[in-house]
């Protein structure tokens, strides 16, 4: 006969090792949102240092 103490605990452990499963994978997703980010900011900067920052086109663009 299984105690119902063993079903709760049982239910406890489950609840906490899901828990903990999703919290691992929202860090893991955060951390890989977060290196795309920097990635693409990376990437922007050296785009508008080839092209020229979006103020100096800007600029350049009222002066004509």
């Amino acid at each position: 006969i299984i105690r119902h103490s063993h079903i709760y605990i049982a239910k406890y452990l489950y609840r906490d090792l899901a828990l903990a499963k999703w919290r691992h994978d929202r860090r893991y997703l955060d951390t890989k949102i977060a290196n795309h980010q920097s990635t693409v900011n990376k990437r922007d900067m050296n785009e508008n240092n080839k092209n020229g920052s979006p103020d100096q086109l800007y600029a350049a663009t009222i002066h004509e």
